[in-house]
């Protein structure tokens, strides 16, 4: 990045340029999370606040910033890291589970606590319940948010376009009391 380009120590308004326009093919290294969105392979910011680098997804866990514990937000900069394996995505056909069709970087997930953090992955989290897994998301194409039309799909607002996720339902009977 050149000398004017966004650091994780300054904050950003909404629709300041995050990554400048004279980096080379910005989308092809990049990818729009939680608040903020693309326009002609330029990104931007949609929020005040500071940059992060998103959570990363690799092909046997996701790994998340937990950023509320029991609703109450965690002071910015002080989140917990936390990784949720493909045996922890749900009960059923735990060897059949893809993670990145269950998760994206920018997602905003519900999981439980299931072990005390190790050195490597922080808590283990598990989604394996009807009431766990993503809460809300934006697509990863357009930016637009998107709203949950099954368990296992979410749908862009404004396109139509879907989207494979380990969606958290809304109305579970396995809900904590």
């Amino acid at each position: 990045m050149t000398s004017n380009s966004i650091t994780s120590r300054s904050s950003v308004i909404p629709g300041q340029e995050l990554v400048t326009s004279d980096e080379t093919r910005p989308s092809a290294t990049y990818q729009c999370g939680l608040g903020t969105f693309e326009r002609q392979g330029k990104f931007y910011a949609s929020v005040v606040g500071r940059p992060t680098r998103s959570a990363g997804v690799t092909k046997p866990q996701a790994h998340l910033s937990i950023m509320m514990v029991d609703d109450i937000p965690l002071p910015i900069g002080q989140e917990f890291q936390g990784t949720i394996r493909s045996q922890d995505v749900r009960q059923v056909d735990k060897d059949k589970v893809i993670i990145w069709d269950c998760f994206r970087p920018g997602d905003i997930v519900r999981a439980e606590v299931i072990s005390l953090p190790t050195s490597a992955m922080g808590y283990l989290l598990a989604t394996f319940r009807n009431h766990l897994g993503v809460l809300f998301a934006q697509h990863s194409q357009t930016g637009n948010r998107m709203t949950a039309i099954s368990w296992k799909e979410m749908s862009d607002v404004e396109t139509g376009q879907k989207e494979a996720r380990k969606v958290a339902g809304p109305n579970c009977t396995d809900k904590p009391k």
